[in-house]
């Protein structure tokens, strides 16, 4: 079987690509307003028929490949180019000191094959096709309609015309036999894939415990005691407890629930350690007769409240990190259940100590994602390693690992757990995306 050569981009070092991180890409792809569409007729400098001939040739071998698409934009990944270790190494050295030591990572030991495998994407959008690549980031669009480069303005005034032929050409080029390679040998393409990309490229999963044993992050604040406490409890978590609740009952609950995480105003009538604390837009609940509960009942279902959040008892910066006490009716009863949500890593901790303190005040309460916050506790659910580090969200989640929960909160950067050989022995990294031929 022909293999075809391995493309590089020793011709044109990856410097290139710097400038035009630098100087260009900024400018691609945010407004309308920030590119003008350059006509080859118009501009001699990009009157070069090779290069149209070039893009457009990339376009229709990309034609040959599955691609995803979502709202008619679609989108061809797992295009990976070869380049050479030497050419990181003079990437590496253009950056600031406090950039370099993450880059410098790519050609360290725990990385040892003789090239870097650079990803890109191809979009189609329209009649709108763009080459892209995050690391280090580089964007072309091109018209395929009316054969012309959508260029910022910028790039005209920095008379920037030969490098911006000679960037597009190289990595066009590059890609072009890169596509011809996965089409001829693509098992061969796929088995180079996975044995050299780095694992800065790749997604993985870890276990808290051993996140935890490795320094990367800090244990459970709850006690042995604690954590024994709600293992045993945990059954009644997920029984359902409908009753008849006041708008006072319900404020109790907040209360005592808000004290377990020392958060409630002790003393003080049961509104102020509500108001301290929740979101604010409490849909008139407050305005509730304290004691009825026929007012409470007949408020919470009705339309009175909606577009409000009156169950927000501990406010968050978005919807996924705020703590929720719900009242939920039944309405074939006319009775109203207490259901607990928190499952964001800043206060799934919270959350436990809010049961316990319920269930220790006779309250009952279910707790949403209950099977989360049991293997959270024992260190034994799964926190995201990617080359960043915050919060994983769920959309993310359902998009990384097909058929994994347990992802909620955390995640962990790739550059933190290099440096803990053990732990990187125990990531579970998932499969590469790589692209696949259509079926003949």
């Amino acid at each position: 079987m022909v293999r075809a050569p391995t493309p590089t981009l020793k011709a044109y070092p990856m410097i290139g690509v710097i400038k035009l991180n630098d100087l260009i890409c900024s400018a691609f792809g945010h407004s309308p307003n920030d590119r003008i569409a350059v006509g080859l007729r118009d501009f001699p400098q990009f009157r070069d028929a090779r290069l149209v001939a070039e893009v457009q040739r990339l376009h229709d071998i990309a034609n040959q490949f599955t691609a995803s698409e979502t709202f008619g934009v679609r989108r061809w990944e797992g295009i990976y180019i070869d380049v050479p270790r030497e050419d990181i190494t003079t990437l590496t050295s253009m950056y600031p000191d406090d950039e370099r030591e993450d880059l410098d990572a790519l050609i360290s030991d725990q990385y040892s094959a003789p090239s870097y495998l650079l990803q890109f994407t191809l979009v189609r959008d329209g009649d709108i096709f763009s080459i892209r690549s995050e690391s280090p980031y580089f964007a072309v669009l091109f018209d395929l309609a009316k054969q012309t480069f959508l260029v910022p303005p910028r790039v005209i005034a920095h008379d920037l015309s030969e490098e911006f032929r000679t960037i597009t050409s190289e990595i066009t080029s590059a890609l072009q036999s890169t596509l011809e390679e996965a089409l001829t040998n693509p098992d061969g393409y796929s088995a180079r894939v996975r044995r050299n990309l780095p694992y800065e490229n790749r997604i993985g999963r870890i276990r808290r415990a051993d996140a935890i044993e490795a320094g990367l992050i800090e244990p459970t604040s709850l006690s042995a005691k604690q954590v024994a406490q709600f293992l045993k409890i945990a059954p009644t978590l997920v029984q359902k407890h409908p009753r008849n609740l006041s708008r006072d009952d319900y404020l109790q609950a907040v209360h005592v629930a808000l004290g377990g995480i020392g958060k409630a105003c002790e003393g003080d009538p049961l509104t102020k350690s509500y108001r301290d604390n929740a979101d604010g837009r409490d849909g008139g609940m407050l305005r509730l007769a304290p004691q009825s509960k026929d007012d409470f009942y007949r408020w919470l279902t009705s339309r009175d409240w909606q577009g409000q959040h009156p169950f927000e008892i501990v406010r968050g910066f978005h919807s996924h990190t705020a703590i929720r006490l719900y009242a939920t009716p039944h309405r074939e009863e006319e009775k109203i259940e207490l259901r607990l949500c928190g499952a964001w890593e800043g206060v799934a901790e919270k959350t436990v100590l809010m049961a316990l303190a319920l269930h220790e005040a006779g309250i009952p309460v279910t707790l949403s994602d209950l099977d989360f916050h049991k293997a959270r506790v024992l260190g034994e659910d799964w926190l995201l390693v990617s080359s960043s580090s915050g919060f994983a969200g769920e959309d993310w989640q359902d998009a990384t690992f097909d058929n994994f929960s347990g992802i909620v909160g955390a995640q962990i950067s790739y550059w933190e757990l290099a440096e803990h050989s053990t732990a990187l022995q125990r990531v579970a990294w998932n499969e590469p995306v790589i692209i696949q031929p259509l079926a003949k």
